[in-house]
């Protein structure tokens, strides 16, 4: 019995579906994360990506995460600086405002 199964396997036709299969799983795969890193989804992020590295050595992820950041493969952070944070206007200057919109 495990002998024809084995001759169904040495057949080249066969052979060659399953390299396709396999071939189209990969880029299927490759397409689908692709995808979910340039989206930007959250929860493939938290799903996936973070467990991942969550298992890896420190070294080899923060290594990882320096080279995807050499190669731009992680976006840049596009904060914008709150208005809270500025230094509040001394006094003095405040005057100088008032004066200059009474004249």
């Amino acid at each position: 019995m495990a002998g024809s199964f084995m001759r169904y396997f040495n057949n080249k036709i066969i052979k060659k579906k399953l390299s396709d299969i396999i071939k189209v799983g990969v880029g299927g795969a490759i397409t689908f994360v692709s995808l979910n890193i340039y989206f930007q989804n959250d929860k493939f992020y938290d799903n996936l990506v973070m467990p991942v590295f969550r298992h890896l050595d420190p070294e080899m992820a923060h290594s990882l995460a320096v080279t995807a950041a050499k190669y731009k493969l992680i976006p840049q952070f596009k904060l914008e600086e709150s208005k809270l944070l500025d230094p509040p206007i001394p006094a003095a200057t405040l005057d100088m405002i008032k004066s200059s919109l009474e004249v």
